[in-house]
C-alpha cells in the first residue's frame, strides 16, 4: 500500500497562482480601484510564469469582476471589486464571532500540517517555504505589505503536508485568511512578531521536526487570538 508521504503530490496550476497573486494585490490595497496593471509580457516576467497563465488568470478575473479588460487600453482594476461567490459567501469576514471562527479552525487545521510539513517535505518545499520566511521578514521591517508571501508560506505549508484532503480543506480558508490580514497587519508588533513564527516554523520545517513545527504555528495562531482579543477589549472600554 503507499502512504501519503509517497502519492503523487497535486500542486496548484499556474494560472491559478498568478490569480492568488493579483487578488492579494488587490485585497491589500496595493492596486485601487480603476488603476490600470502591468502589461502581460511585464506581470509574465515578474511572476515568472507563461504568457497563457497570465492570460488565463486575467480572464478569470474578468469573469469574476475583479478586473475590467479594455481593447486598446489595458487591464484595470474594477471600479468597485468585489471577491467571487463562494464557500463563504453568507459570512462576514468582520464580524467579530467570524473572525473568532476562522482564527479556531485555523488553530484547529494548521499546526497539524507543520507537522506534516516538518515529515515529508522535499527540498522544494523547504526552498520556498524559506524564501517566502525571508521575503515577508524585510516586508515586515520595511512596513509595507507582506500578504503576498506570506500567504505563500500557509499555501506551501498544506501542500507539503502533503495530505489531498487537508489541502483543499485549507484552500477553502485562504480567501478568508487573506481578507484577515488587512486586519491583523494594522495590529501593533504583529508584522514582527509574525514574521520571527515564520522564521523559526521555516527552521523546523527545515530541519524535519514535526513536534517543533506543531508548536510554532500553534503557538504563532496563539499570539494573534491574544493580540485581536487585546485590542478588541481596548476598543469596548470607554473613553475617558
Amino acid at each position: 500500500m503507499v502512504s501519503a508521504s509517497q502519492k503523487p503530490r497535486s500542486r496548484p496550476l499556474q494560472y491559478q497562482r498568478v490569480i492568488d497573486t493579483l487578488k492579494a494585490r488587490i485585497q491589500s490595497g496595493e492596486w485601487q480601484p480603476g488603476q490600470r496593471l502591468p502589461t502581460v509580457v511585464d506581470l509574465s516576467s515578474e511572476l515568472g510564469v507563461g504568457l497563457s497563465s497570465v492570460r488565463e488568470a486575467i480572464r478569470i478575473l474578468g469573469s469574476e469582476q475583479l478586473l475590467r479588460i479594455e481593447q486598446g487600453r489595458g487591464i484595470f482594476v474594477s471600479d468597485a471589486p468585489r471577491l467571487p461567490p463562494g464557500l463563504f459567501d453568507n459570512v462576514g469576514l468582520h464580524a467579530e464571532t467570524t473572525l473568532a471562527a476562522l482564527f479556531e479552525a485555523r488553530r484547529i487545521i494548521e499546526p497539524g500540517l507543520a507537522a506534516l510539513a516538518a515529515q515529508r517535505a522535499t527540498a522544494e518545499d523547504i526552498t520556498i517555504i524559506h524564501a517566502a520566511a525571508q521575503q515577508m521578514a524585510v516586508l515586515a521591517q520595511e512596513k509595507r505589505d507582506y500578504s503576498e508571501p506570506d500567504l505563500l508560506l500557509h499555501r506551501q505549508i498544506a501542500l507539503a503536508a502533503n495530505n489531498p484532503f487537508m489541502s483543499k480543506v485549507m484552500e477553502m480558508v485562504l480567501d478568508l485568511v487573506a481578507e484577515s490580514r488587512l486586519l491583523t497587519m494594522r495590529l501593533p508588533n504583529m508584522p514582527g512578531r509574525s514574521s520571527q513564527y515564520h522564521m523559526l516554523i521555516a527552521e523546523a520545517i527545515k530541519e524535519h521536526d514535526p513536534s517543533r513545527a506543531e508548536a510554532l504555528m500553534r503557538a504563532h495562531l496563539d499570539d494573534q487570538i491574544a493580540e485581536l482579543q487585546r485590542v478588541e477589549i481596548e476598543r469596548r472600554q470607554p473613553t475617558r
